[in-house]
């Protein structure tokens, strides 16, 4: 399966995808954006740093930082892909925004399959060790809800 993760540094955050990405070595402006398509169909694995695809919206991480709390910019951003994915897995930390987001995925023309996910303990990706609420999005339906608790005895 191609992955094109987009993301950024954290700002209303410790860390942002991009954090994670810079401590594996991989660089966030090495190749512009025009290369992604063949970065994908090469290694089936591209990486769009946010900033580079939106630079109009880059001067806003350093006002969100200074805020250091969730901004629409944490719903928005993972759904502004330039590459518009059709099959998607999204992290969202706020739990009034999974239903949202998820129903925002079904008009989205592009989509054919979503999965959101939010962790009981607040975290935008599903906790290894407790619940974890899913969203799943296909074209034709409303989202299915289901919780998943995982336990590593």
């Amino acid at each position: 399966v191609a992955v094109a993760k987009f993301g950024n540094r954290g700002a209303s955050s410790p860390s942002g995808s991009f954090d994670f990405l810079g401590l594996l070595g991989v660089p966030a402006h090495r190749a512009p954006l025009s290369h992604v398509p063949e970065a994908l169909a090469e290694t089936g694995l591209a990486f769009l740093f946010a900033p580079q695809a939106y630079p109009a919206l880059a001067p806003l991480a350093a006002l969100r930082k200074r805020h250091g709390q969730p901004t629409a910019f944490n719903y928005l951003g993972p759904l502004l892909n330039p590459v518009r994915p059709a099959y998607r897995a999204l992290g969202v930390s706020h739990p009034g925004m999974l239903d949202a987001m998820a129903d925002l995925l079904v008009t989205e023309p592009t989509n054919r399959r979503a999965l959101l996910f939010r962790a009981a303990n607040g975290h935008d990706e599903p906790d290894p060790d407790g619940e974890t609420a899913f969203r799943r999005v296909a074209p034709g339906s409303g989202p299915e809800a289901f919780v998943v608790r995982l336990c590593w005895d």
